[in-house]
């Protein structure tokens, strides 16, 4: 099996726990696994100590999906390069891919996304805010306009109270999508 399909399904499997960030500010005991590592570098480059304390929380969908991709089995530390951002922040793991190092970025419409593939969505809260999300890519539809990803991070709850783990169903096309992502194979 490659690591791309073990990541699918360990992203599959945490997605289906619906882990949620059970205090406000996107923090918690049931999402500390993905923000945990983050937490020195974040202090260091802040100049701070806010993030030892585990109540600071962070956007976390870059953090999940980079704990999927270590459990996954691929090697990657926690910035790819000592200067850059961490793959906490959806910026960082786009600016890598473009580099080509370790992972390759594609433009929607110039490429067939496979299981295991991240995805980069853009403007998903606001059309005119400059957000990015990732997911990983579980599925796609038959007729390959639907994707279904396993994402962190996801707002939910009538009016946003909340943040989880969730598997989306998500358009394949349109001006959401910014890009995806292929990690290349250890």
């Amino acid at each position: 099996m490659s690591n791309r399909e073990r990541l699918a399904q360990v992203a599959e499997t945490e997605s289906g726990a619906r882990h949620t960030a059970d205090m406000p500010g996107n923090a918690g005991s049931l999402v500390e696994k993905y923000l945990a590592p983050f937490r020195r570098i974040l202090d260091q480059r802040a100049g701070t100590q806010q993030f030892e304390d585990n109540a600071v929380g962070f956007a976390w969908c870059g953090a999940f999906a980079h704990w999927c991709c270590r459990a996954a089995g691929f090697d990657l530390p926690l910035q790819p390069q000592e200067q850059s951002p961490t793959f906490a922040l959806v910026s960082a793991w786009r600016q890598w891919a473009v580099l080509g190092d370790g992972a390759s970025w594609f433009a929607p419409e110039d490429f067939s996304p496979q299981r295991g593939d991240l995805v980069v969505y853009r403007h998903l809260s606001h059309p005119l805010r400059d957000d990015c999300h990732l997911g990983v890519v579980v599925g796609i539809s038959p007729s390959g306009k639907t994707l279904y990803s396993a994402e962190g991070n996801v707002v939910f709850g009538r009016y946003g109270e909340g943040r989880r783990t969730q598997i989306k169903r998500r358009r394949r096309h349109g001006q959401r999508v910014m890009g995806f992502i292929r990690l290349h194979e250890n």
